[in-house]
């Protein structure tokens, strides 16, 4: 099973079939897939994630769930005959937050019914397959919010009797996984209201300064027991991702040991920043989904160009003006009250003037993330060869270990790029399969441009349209769609009257 930006090499194929073949009781196999092909900020930051937090997961999924794994929809060998058995999706009828016939995402639930079926399946981290990366965070969450509504959709099913317990734990836990980044965005709004009230009302807050001042008690030991218990899960995942792939020789091939740890603090910096803004565009899917907002499936952008400013601002907006208002809140109502003789009476320990000044640089971090949320995609969604030259965030299939299925993909790629069609006109344009096949995906649809147009176009043949029609054509998905297949049944019949 392969989606459109699978790409697989000639020896996971195999593997794939010759695993599945012997075993007749598993119904899927998961390969573990590596996202490549990005050279944007944005694309090496997630292409090293993967290939680090994702390389144990898999692992770790393997060998602490056997025969219960899950299925990706795509890079993946799937048995018919039980796919045919257990996989017949319900047919629902539409209620007030979910629509009516089947479910939108059904990856994951195709894989629980097999499970519950009685078969296994199976993610084996040892057959390595390859996924085209998004390039920038706006189309990332553009497919993100797909996910989110189809997962909603599985609140319906998920106590289906098709399932057996692990899939119904399954199910649930990962439609409601959403709903973590609006307590996020509500814990962090309680947050600063509560620092405004420490500072303002101390009086008020004076358990939390007994309690803090016990906490640093006895030669500070509960308060090393707690910085000890945020601070070992985190350490010990890095030097976990250390000892893993220093063992399997990956670290020489990434730049070295230092590189590595420099390249795990770029990645763990640029992911507390991405998870400021997942929490408010999540957020706001889910309000969206509430209101039972319509979405469509917007173009992903597959070919790392540089997000206009525009499109930018008009995308998180709502994101800088959140950010903007509890900046504006912080800067009247808390940071007039912050100096040491506060900071003291709170704490009953001294600062100077320069550690309450990083104090309020800290504390105010989070909220310019999201205020400079757009000037944060649009620098993301630029190529930075630098980070290629240092060897920064590089992964172990970069240069010469690239396989050589990801390494043509990359190089018919760039000459898909920069070839031109053997014609400029309109007709070719409209009606050529190479010129649609490169251009057409990258086209937005355009529901009501083409309910406008269609009444008035259909009727006629590329030739009898005017230049601003063929602009208009060329403009919107489904008209160059419709004209695409007029045109190719005209010369298919054509050719058939030519062959009599």
């Amino acid at each position: 099973m392969l989606d459109a930006d699978s790409i697989l090499p000639g020896e996971s194929f195999i593997q794939l079939a010759r695993t599945i073949e012997g075993n007749d009781n598993t119904a899927i196999i998961q390969a573990r897939f590596v996202e490549v092909s990005s050279e944007t900020i944005f694309g090496r930051v997630s292409n090293f994630r993967f290939f680090t937090d994702n390389f144990l997961y898999t692992y770790y999924y393997y060998y602490m769930n056997p025969g219960f794994g899950f299925y990706m929809g795509h890079n993946a060998i799937i048995r018919v005959k039980a796919f045919m058995k257990c996989c017949n999706l319900p047919v629902s009828t539409s209620t007030r937050y979910f629509p009516s016939g089947k479910m939108t995402s059904h990856d994951y639930y195709e894989g629980c019914l097999m499970n519950g079926g009685g078969y296994e399946t199976w993610v084996l981290p040892q057959i390595i397959a390859f996924d085209q990366q998004l390039h920038n965070i706006l189309t990332f969450y553009q497919r993100e919010r797909r996910w989110l509504v189809g997962a909603q959709e599985w609140f319906r099913f998920f106590m289906s009797k098709s399932l057996n317990t692990f899939g119904r734990l399954t199910m649930f836990q990962r439609a409601i996984f959403y709903y973590a980044a609006s307590l996020g965005l509500c814990g962090t709004c309680v947050m600063y209201y509560a620092v405004h009230l420490a500072f303002t009302h101390s009086l008020r807050v004076g358990w939390v300064r007994t309690a803090y001042q016990m906490a640093i008690s006895e030669e500070t030991k509960y308060f090393l027991i707690f910085a000890s218990l945020v601070m070992i899960p985190l350490v010990g995942q890095i030097f976990v991702n250390f000892l893993v792939l220093r063992k399997r020789h990956f670290i020489e091939k990434m730049g070295g040991t230092v590189k590595f740890f420099f390249s795990y603090f770029i990645f763990i910096l640029f992911n507390l920043c991405v998870q400021l803004i997942a929490m408010c565009v999540l957020s706001r899917f889910l309000f969206l989904w509430l209101a039972r907002k319509r979405i469509t499936w917007e173009v992903q952008d597959r070919d790392g160009t540089l997000l206009p400013w525009s499109v930018c601002f008009k995308s998180f907006w709502y994101i800088s003006l959140l950010g903007l208002m509890l900046l504006t809140y912080v800067y009247f109502e808390i940071f007039p009250y912050v100096n040491t003789k506060t900071m003291f009476f709170l704490t009953g320990l001294s600062f100077s003037e320069t550690q309450a000044f990083l104090f309020q640089c800290l504390f105010v971090f989070p909220i310019l993330v999201l205020t400079c949320a757009p000037v944060f995609v649009r620098v993301t969604s630029r190529k930075a060869p630098i980070f290629q030259k240092l060897q920064w965030l590089k992964t172990y299939y970069d240069d010469d270990n690239l396989y050589p299925v990801v390494r043509k993909t990359y190089q018919y790629t760039e000459e898909f790029k920069k070839t031109l069609a053997k014609t400029a006109s309109f007709d070719a344009a409209i009606a050529d399969p190479w010129f649609a096949l490169r251009h057409m995906v990258s086209t937005p649809y355009k529901p009501k441009k083409y309910a406008f147009w269609k009444e008035k176009l259909q009727h006629k043949n590329i030739e009898e349209l005017t230049r601003l029609e063929k602009l208009v054509v060329l403009r919107c998905r489904e008209l160059w769609e419709m004209f695409f297949l007029k045109e190719y049944a005209r010369k298919k019949k054509q050719d058939n009257q030519n062959n009599k």
